[in-house]
């Protein structure tokens, strides 16, 4: 309940971000053979921060009808 939202909610916004790691998973491991597995994940972790403020700062889920 931190965003209140609805269980049916949570379990599609986690269903979206468990394909993005899956996906991120997969790029990012074939990258590192051609990059380096440091260099990877630092590029990863930096990619992922501008994210961070949409999601703690949300008051509501982006797709939910008024």
């Amino acid at each position: 309940m931190q965003h209140k939202l609805l269980p049916r909610a949570v379990g599609i916004i986690a269903v979206i971000y468990n394909i993005g790691a899956i996906c991120g998973g997969i790029l990012f491991g074939s990258l590192s053979e051609c990059f380096g597995r440091r260099r990877c994940i630092v590029i990863a972790a930096l990619l992922s921060l501008p994210v961070l403020p949409i999601w703690a700062l949300s008051r509501r889920e982006a797709a939910r009808p008024r």
